[in-house]
């Protein structure tokens, strides 16, 4: 019977043994199952990260010819105020200027006359007053334009 009992014994025990190394190669098996899905998740990881950085370097090369574009852009700006500022000058007023009298104001506006500011001169004129060549006379100073106008005007009557 000892013997018996021992070989019962002996066969519990591998069989427990045969059990637990089962349990242990299922758990293995899913270990690895699990392990080649975390491979595979890192790998989409990696790659995802990899198009990211492509994606941001591309976006950086972009910002940089933006940056550009807009110095650029601010110099055309500048260039184009600049050329404004600098022709604006040839743009004739026709508002009456003050401190005219009413009379002057009234020749002023009866003979169309206009002045521009060139930095911190101007210069007068007058539509309907022309040479006999046909040229549009200037005057350095509204004085002299308002001498012209009266003399004009007192000629006509």
């Amino acid at each position: 019977m000892e013997k018996s009992s021992y070989i019962l014994a002996t066969n519990r025990t591998l069989q427990k043994q045969n059990d637990q190394f089962r349990i242990l190669t299922e758990k293995n098996k899913l270990y690895a199952k699990n392990n080649d899905t975390l491979k595979t998740e890192l790998k989409k990881v990696v790659n995802d990260l990899q198009i990211r950085k492509k994606a941001t370097s591309l976006l950086g090369a972009q910002v940089i010819a933006l940056n550009k574009r807009k110095r650029e852009h601010d110099g055309m700006v500048e260039l184009m105020s600049r050329y404004v500022k600098r022709h604006k000058p040839n743009c004739w007023l026709y508002s009456v200027p003050d401190g005219l009298s009413v009379v002057d104001a009234m020749l002023w506006k009866q003979y169309e006359c206009k002045y521009r500011e060139q930095g911190s001169s101007q210069t007068y004129s007058a539509d309907k007053i022309t040479s006999k060549v046909g040229n549009v006379p200037l005057w350095d100073s509204l004085s002299d334009l308002l001498e012209t106008v009266h003399d004009l005007y007192t000629r006509k009557k």
